[in-house]
């Protein structure tokens, strides 16, 4: 470059102590003689900011221009143009920005000077997020005409993400239902798209993707998910309190141990004598993996020894691999004020087991 040819450098002025939803300020200098700056936003001039001029020891000018950017349309990944021309012989030049390309500047007004700081706006590594994508509850599948998808995405600014789905390799129309990003108290931002669908396409095992990708990346992440071919029935036990148990605890409990299905998503009922039990009477542990192809849960009953009387507890298992519920039962009885167990049943799709 020539003494005689015009410079421009253009920065990103940071956004330190502004709300989220402020302006992003973006600054321009030009050397040259008699410089003028103009702005540009997908080949449209935009209106900036002109900033008092000041003179170099060579007997050039050093212009400056700032624009405010609206927030949504900086975080739409848009473009600005800071062009200057040269009076005297008309030549130009200039810079581009967005928030894929800027990187942040520090501003110095004695001497006003830019210093771009070797640093992306948008770091690689925010570019990348954690992706979960959930299907349908078992109750939902069987009650309603239509289920909802869930795609999960956590990570840093997650507004930045787009969240698109597919059904067997086709973009899905409509999309999902997004919603508004929520904040979490270690930095992460996460957000959700729940997808509508028709039991009869879940049941006819079309493939779900859900595809995120970030505004400053050609690189997608996705997850898929469908309806399980083989899903594994649960082996479901009921473990009895003994005798001094019964007899010397306030609050005996059963325990049921449900094993070895899948997929993991499963439901779990206590019944006294047919009759559904309250669920603030017994506590479900979180879904665990068992083996390397099936999971594991246990539930416990919890019931004053005062309620200990003659009766039948179920403990009822719902799964996609059994169209009816799998139960394991036991039957009580009252003998001398300790309680003993006459018989367990277990009942299966095929008949009634009796160990007695």
């Amino acid at each position: 470059i020539s003494s005689g040819d015009p410079t421009i450098e253009l920065a990103v002025v940071p956004s330190v102590g502004r709300s989220s939803s402020d302006p992003q300020k973006l600054l321009c200098s030009a050397t040259g003689f008699d410089p003028k700056i103009k702005w540009l936003s997908e080949s449209r001039e935009k209106t900036g900011s002109d900033l008092d001029p000041t003179v170099m020891e060579d007997g050039r000018m050093k212009a400056y221009s700032e624009i405010l950017v609206p927030q949504q349309e900086w975080n739409q990944g848009i473009t600005y143009t800071c062009q200057i021309n040269n009076g005297h012989d008309g030549k130009t030049a200039e810079k581009r920005t967005s928030i894929c390309t800027g990187k942040h500047a520090r501003c110095d007004r004695n001497p006003f000077s830019i210093i771009n700081i070797a640093m992306k706006l948008i770091a690689p590594s925010s570019q990348r997020a954690e992706v979960y994508l959930v299907g349908p509850s078992l109750s939902s599948v069987r009650s309603e005409t239509s289920v909802s998808l869930t795609c999960l995405v956590v990570g840093q600014s997650v507004k930045l993400f787009s969240i698109q789905w597919k059904e067997n390799g086709i973009v899905h129309n409509p999309n999902g239902h997004e919603q508004e990003p929520r904040d979490h108290n270690n930095g992460t931002q996460s957000k959700e798209s729940i997808l509508k669908v028709s039991v009869r396409d879940w049941n006819a095992y079309a493939v779900f993707a859900c595809e995120v990708k970030h505004l400053c990346s050609n690189y997608a992440q996705q997850k898929r998910i469908s309806k399980t071919r083989d899903p594994k029935q649960p082996t479901v036990r009921i473990l009895r309190p003994s005798d001094s148990d019964l007899s010397g605890l306030k609050n005996p409990s059963l325990l049921c141990m449900i094993t070895g299905f899948f997929p993991s998503d499963i439901s779990v009922q206590w019944q006294l004598n047919g009759t559904q039990l309250d669920a603030s009477q017994f506590t479900n542990s979180p879904v665990a993996a068992h083996t390397s192809e099936g999971f594991a849960m246990h539930s416990a009953l919890m019931l004053p020894a005062s309620e200990w009387k003659d009766g039948t507890f179920s403990c009822v298992v719902s799964h996609e691999s059994s169209q009816n519920p799998i139960t394991a039962t036991v039957y009580t009885c009252e003998v001398t004020h300790v309680t003993g167990i006459l018989s367990t049943n277990i009942s299966t799709k095929t008949g009634t087991l009796d160990f007695k």
